[in-house]
């Protein structure tokens, strides 16, 4: 290649002149500002530490060895600009003034565009010294450019690791963000997927989700999250889900898995689930499966509530703790009822429920209600009772050893006594009731008999 020496000595009519008859013009010890224009390349070689101001104008190639000093460029070229050597900070500057958008530079592929041809790229590439494509910033197609509806681009980053260039995220036409290992399908419209490796957002409608991290993850639905872990889904509309194998097959769910290894699937929509076998503990690093701990002086309230607004003569409202075994989840409860519906201060009077399971049925065994009656085997006692025991009818067996049973039976129809049972001989009478329905009062020493035929001896 033949190239045109100049200096900043000759005149730069006479440069021009041969930057319009020459393919390749080189300008050396350049010092101060000039205007070009040329259809061929043109090499600049600034001074030491000179500040240069360039006008270029034309449609061939502007390289540039910049040792030192500034570089001010207006340029309009059509072919690549090459600037090497010592480029600082603010030594190159590209201005324009305009009240507007400045657009300073253009890089263009003039490869015309056809049909289903999508492999037309734009790219820079930096190096350093004699290390070559160490990055780049390409510009592609996703879409053919063949009609508007087919202009659709990306932008990707190739970062170079251990000598080998790969890209490291993409932007997408529809605002995807994917990084390195892992798929979004372009179908998708602002979809993130950073961080972590083999995660898919390529099926469904993942529109408006993110994966942050982790490996083997996928959104199918939109509005989803997944925050790290592996082989985590999402495939309803705003959910989430995290740990491991933790699977949100409905919407609007929270789905946190532990090292189980095992699915833990969602059941149904606006569900909260956690497998923690370590525990969970709010508070506090928890010491059983579930502990909640708060450091206060004074009263440490943990508050459950039916938010259901109160309405006069509504009762039906609940607030129960339930308990269960292996699926069975009516084993035991305690519930807090209402005996008044709580529409006025007068009203607000309450009642403590407690049920258990006998031969597979779930009813109520206790109740303390706001009068502090305590109600064994009956749900309401004698509405002028106050701090009473009230017994349903009781069958007393053969008293366990050490042992005293209190019950309520009938000694004839309508007729119902106390009755009690005690262990061994000690109590002894005859005559009806019968000895395991006699209560005895010791006075003194002396054992009288309630309901009893006969006297103690």
């Amino acid at each position: 290649m033949t190239i045109h020496q100049h200096d900043n000595q000759d005149n730069l009519d006479t440069i021009n002149q041969d930057l319009a008859t020459s393919n390749n013009v080189a300008f050396n010890s350049v010092e101060s500002n000039y205007l070009f224009t040329t259809t061929g390349n043109l090499f600049l070689q600034p001074n030491a530490g000179a500040d240069v101001e360039l006008q270029l104008s034309g449609s061939g190639l502007l390289a540039v060895d910049k040792i030192g000093g500034r570089i001010a460029a207006y340029v309009n070229f059509v072919h690549p600009i090459f600037v090497s050597g010592k480029v600082g900070a603010d030594e190159v500057d590209l201005a324009k003034a305009v009240d507007g958008d400045a657009v300073l530079i253009t890089l263009a592929n003039n490869q015309a565009n056809v049909a289903a041809s999508t492999n037309e790229t734009i790219i820079i590439q930096y190096n350093f010294n004699l290390v070559t494509d160490v990055a780049r910033v390409v510009v592609g197609k996703e879409a053919d450019y063949t009609s508007t509806a087919n202009e659709d681009s990306f932008m990707a980053f190739y970062t170079d690791l251990n000598g080998t260039i790969s890209e490291s995220f993409r932007i997408g036409s529809t605002a995807n963000l994917v990084s390195r290992g892992n798929t979004i399908s372009n179908s998708m419209v602002k979809a993130l997927s950073l961080g972590g490796d083999s995660n898919t957002m390529s099926s469904g409608t993942a529109d408006n989700s993110a994966i942050v991290g982790g490996s083997t993850n996928s959104i199918t639905s939109t509005y989803g999250f997944i925050g790290g872990g592996q082989n985590n889904a999402v495939t309803a509309s705003n959910s989430v889900a995290m740990g491991q194998r933790a699977k949100a097959n409905h919407a609007n769910c929270f789905v946190w898995n532990d090292s189980t290894a095992a699915d833990f699937t969602t059941g149904a929509s606006d569900q909260v689930m956690f497998r923690a076998l370590g525990g969970f503990g709010i508070g506090t690093p928890p010491d059983e499966y579930f502990h909640i701990a708060e450091e206060i002086d004074g009263d440490a309230v943990f508050l459950f509530e039916n938010s259901q607004a109160n309405a006069v003569a509504s009762t039906n409202e609940t607030v129960q703790l339930r308990f269960g075994f292996g699926g069975v989840n009516n084993a035991g409860g305690i519930a807090m009822t209402k005996r008044n519906d709580f529409s006025s201060v007068a009203l607000r009077d309450s009642d403590m429920a407690f049920s258990l399971m006998d031969s597979g049925t779930f009813d109520e065994k206790m109740r303390l209600d706001s009068l502090g009656n305590l109600m064994l085997g009956v749900t309401a006692t004698s509405a002028s009772s106050i701090g009473g025991l009230t017994l349903s009818n009781a069958t007393l067996g053969t008293s366990v050893a050490d042992t005293v049973q209190l019950g309520s039976v009938d000694i004839s129809a309508g007729n119902t006594t106390l009755a009690l049972e005690t262990e061994g001989t000690s109590v002894v009478g005859t005559g009806s009731p019968t000895q395991n329905r006699t209560v005895a009062i010791d006075v003194n020493g002396t054992l009288y008999y309630l309901l009893a035929s006969t006297s103690a001896t």
